[in-house]
């Protein structure tokens, strides 16, 4: 559903409504189950993106169900996930012309044993057959292609040291 709390142009159920395109979530309903505010507010089309259903099903599913893993395993895990526009004209779906992401990212950021360690995921936005290691990228490689700086309030050695890792064996197992 619209997002009441933003007055601007949202998405609609029309729009996706046979366009091919699935409604996928930044951050997982299931996830927000602490809260009857938080699952409705899931819902929201501020926190959904045209995904291939493909890739929705697959990959970003195996990611949020590490997601989920990482935040029992570790005291806390921080976020941070979103859609990649590559193309300056990219291709709509509906009457309100929603944008269709060329990918999708999210980046994870956990203390463990006194250090940060982070790790980040770029799923092109296509039913192609991906691993979760086939998509694994540094934090730094995400926020060059974004533009935004992910975890910028850790100190900068630490920052720009973890930010460059890749160690997807601490990540998945």
């Amino acid at each position: 559903m619209p997002d009441p709390n933003l007055d601007l142009p949202q998405a609609t159920n029309e729009d996706y409504s046979g366009s091919g395109w699935v409604r996928g979530h930044m951050a997982r309903r299931q996830d927000m189950k602490w809260s009857e505010q938080a699952v409705k507010e899931s819902d929201y089309f501020t926190n959904i993106c045209p995904q291939n259903k493909e890739m929705n099903n697959g990959v970003w599913h195996q990611i949020e169900n590490l997601a989920r893993k990482l935040a029992i395993r570790y005291d806390s895990v921080m976020i941070v996930c979103g859609p990649i526009f590559v193309s300056n004209t990219p291709e709509t779906i509906g009457p309100n012309r929603v944008w269709i992401p060329d990918s999708f990212f999210k980046a994870f950021l956990i203390k463990h044993q006194d250090a940060y360690h982070t790790i980040a995921f770029i799923c092109p936005n296509t039913p192609d057959s991906v691993t979760i290691a086939g998509t694994a990228q540094s934090v730094n490689a995400v926020e060059s292609l974004t533009g935004y700086d992910f975890f910028g309030f850790l100190d900068d050695s630490v920052e720009e040291t973890v930010e460059d890792e890749v160690e997807v064996g601490l990540w998945v197992r």
